[in-house]
């Protein structure tokens, strides 16, 4: 693979911006997404079985911590779509955060994964 061995992408504004920070390793992608004030609150392990083509994921996530799903899902999925191994560790915290926040960040915690997919998958 040829291109940028460091990708930095953001969406959002204001107490809702998302920021992804992702650096080559050899051929696999370590990924860190955050928001608000950022930390480590989940990492998943992502990877695919060469035989089954089938991805796979282990997740650790810290006491409290609520982001365990979406480093999961992200994974699996970039796991998946570039054939490699994938870390992706997700810390969001806002204090006093809202219902409605949430939801903008479940959604642009997607939105950000698909515009990191398109630009790696632009650069093979």
């Amino acid at each position: 693979m040829s291109g940028s061995n460091e990708i930095k992408l953001s969406i959002g504004k204001g107490r809702v911006l998302l920021g992804l920070d992702a650096q080559k390793v050899g051929q696999d992608w370590c990924v860190h997404i955050t928001g608000g004030e950022g930390h480590l609150g989940a990492c998943a392990v992502g990877s695919v079985d060469s035989k089954s083509g089938r991805a796979f994921a282990s997740l650790i996530s810290l006491p409290g911590h609520k982001e365990g799903p979406w480093a999961l899902k992200i994974a699996e999925r970039f796991a998946k779509e570039l054939a490699t191994n994938v870390l992706i560790t997700v810390g969001i915290h806002l204090d006093g955060i809202t219902q409605d926040e949430i939801a903008v960040f479940a959604e642009n915690v997607n939105e950000i994964a698909k515009k990191f997919l398109r630009r790696v998958q632009r650069q093979i």
